[in-house]
Order: structure tokens, then C-alpha cells, then sequence
């Protein structure tokens, strides 16, 4: 059996990107979407707001910009890679895919913007401390952080990190973002 380059595999696996996909929280994906009802009082949010005309900044491992169901959501604007300094928000964990597709079954007319932190096997604090002031620089509504690390309080260099997160959250909060995070230090 030949192997296949990942090019050759693409194009022997071409399919019409133009097929129309129901949304995220049509009667197709209700089953899928377990938390929907939930989170959202029976679905009553989605007649109060949409999501229309706010922006996420979503911090976390990057985006698949591709995916069927969530890309019309994504805006690359001001998208930016703390791990490699490059454009390519590419999501190499899915975590960040999966978040921005539950973001858009919840207000599925917002605008996302990536702030990748995570590569495939690192994530530094620093580089989440400054996508959170980047992302309140670029006025996004709402700030999302679904990572985690362990902090030592005891260690001077942790405790410095701990206090780097709270100024950084405070500073977003000053900018008017709201921060759907919380910096646990127990």
C-alpha cells in the first residue's frame, strides 16, 4: 500500500465545501448539544440575543478556521499566535475548536476572535497574561479562557504569575471586556 503525502491525501479527499450545514443549535445537533437547553433557560436567550454585533476573544489553543459549522463565526482580524509568533492560529488539541463551537451554539450570531496560547505540547503563562491585554486592547465584549496551570503560592516566582493574571484581569475589566474566566488561587 502506497503512503500518501498529506497533499496528495487532500486531493484525493476533495469534498464540496459548499454544502449547506444546519446550525449549531438546529433540531440536527439538539442531541449532540446536551448543555444547550441548559445554558441557555430552555433556548429563551436565543430570542433575547443572538450574540449580534459582540465579539469573544477566545484564549486557548487556536481554531480550526475551516470547520464547516463555526467558521462564518471567526474573524482573523486581530487573531493572533503567542506560541509560535506567526499568523497560524491552527488548533492542534481541538480544545479551542470545541470551545468556539459551543460559543456558537450559544449565541451563534457572534464574532470570535482566536488568541492561540497553546501549541500542541506548550502553553506559557506569559503568553496568556498578554493575550488577555490584547484582547481588551481590541475591544472584544467578552474574554474566554478555559486553561489551566498550578501555581505554588509559596514560590516567588508564582506568586508574581498570580499577581501578573489579576492586574491583567482587572486591566480587561477597566476596558469594558467581560471576563467569563476566573483566576482560582487556592
Amino acid at each position: 500500500m502506497k503512503q500518501l503525502t498529506l497533499d496528495e491525501f487532500k486531493e484525493s479527499n476533495q469534498f464540496d465545501t459548499n454544502i449547506e450545514f444546519p446550525s449549531l443549535n438546529s433540531e440536527t445537533f439538539t442531541p449532540f448539544n446536551w448543555y444547550l437547553k441548559d445554558v441557555t433557560s430552555d433556548y429563551k436567550n436565543l430570542s433575547i440575543d443572538t450574540g449580534e454585533h459582540s465579539t469573544i476573544a477566545l484564549i486557548d489553543s487556536g481554531v480550526d478556521i475551516e470547520h464547516p459549522l463555526i467558521k462564518e463565526n471567526i474573524d482573523l482580524t486581530l487573531a493572533k499566535n503567542y506560541v509560535t509568533n506567526d499568523m497560524d492560529i491552527t488548533d492542534e488539541l481541538g480544545h479551542g475548536t470545541t470551545i468556539a463551537g459551543i460559543m456558537s451554539s450559544i449565541a451563534p450570531e457572534t464574532t470570535i476572535v482566536p488568541y492561540k496560547v497553546i501549541g500542541n505540547e506548550v502553553g506559557k503563562s506569559v503568553w496568556v497574561i498578554e493575550a488577555i491585554i490584547d484582547a481588551a486592547n481590541n475591544d472584544n465584549d467578552v474574554i474566554n479562557l478555559s486553561v489551566g496551570t498550578y501555581f505554588i503560592k509559596s514560590e516567588k516566582e508564582d506568586k508574581l504569575l498570580i499577581k501578573a493574571y489579576k492586574k491583567a484581569v482587572k486591566y480587561a475589566e477597566s476596558k469594558g471586556a467581560w471576563n467569563s474566566s476566573r483566576i482560582h488561587t487556592n
